[in-house]
């Protein structure tokens, strides 16, 4: 039931917004066609190394790059854009938002996420703002799927002697392969125990991240010399 509804939602989304999901469809079919021209050309020049040298072919992975690094690490350099063009397409195409109120103890779902705010902290709210270098005001979230506990996140209000009527918002962070789950604290009553929650959750950014790893490693494998064989 749950995938019917997943691609009933999908199906509903895609039906308002049909330009994006093109583009998305265009990237990711482009993505996959790029993607398996540089496996089938590696292969090929890992097959024919391990075949030159009469090895088993896992001895043979790094003699394309040693052999043609300006080839093969241009190969690594596109695949770390294909990488940064499928986190940009998904993380754009896919982003949640939410804003919720909240109370201390109780527990609010954001898609398939679940905070609970279990309590307040605050760093010395005691005394007056000019006395300090700033005042800190943060939501002690517990972050939940599916009954796992995914950590802790503190989203923070810093209010700056220069300016206490414009305090800056420190997001906090949980991520993984597969999204970003983002929380802002966007509004506190510390002595009611509430709170007001801006939560973003968007899919695959760090791809983004780990693309750009990728475009510089093949960067540095363009630069190696070439090993004459």
């Amino acid at each position: 039931s749950a995938v019917i509804f997943l691609h009933g939602a999908i199906k509903a989304d895609a039906a308002s917004r049909p330009k994006d999901y093109f583009y998305l469809v265009a990237c990711v079919i482009f993505s996959a066609f790029v993607s398996a021209l540089i496996v089938e050309q590696y292969a090929r020049a890992v097959a024919a190394a391990s075949k030159r040298r009469g090895s088993f072919w896992l001895f043979g992975m790094g003699a394309p790059f040693r052999e043609n690094p300006r080839r093969y690490g241009g190969y690594v350099v596109h695949l770390g854009i294909v990488f940064i063009f499928l986190g940009v397409a998904f993380s754009s195409a896919f982003q949640q938002q939410y804003q919720e109120s909240i109370k201390t103890g109780e527990a609010v779902r954001f898609g398939p996420y679940t905070a609970k705010l279990a309590s307040f902290g605050s760093e010395d709210m005691d005394k007056p703002l000019e006395t300090v270098n700033d005042q800190k005001v943060w939501a002690n979230l517990e972050l939940f799927k599916d009954g796992h506990f995914l950590g802790l996140l503190k989203p923070m209000r810093v209010y700056y002697p220069s300016s206490p009527e414009e305090p800056s918002y420190e997001v906090a962070i949980d991520s993984s392969l597969a999204r970003d789950f983002y929380a802002v604290l966007a509004a506190f009553d510390t002595s009611k125990g509430t709170a007001i929650l801006g939560v973003f959750v968007t899919p695959m950014v760090s791809w983004i991240w780990i693309g750009s790893i990728v475009l510089m490693i093949g960067g540095l494998i363009t630069l190696m010399p070439v090993k004459r064989v």
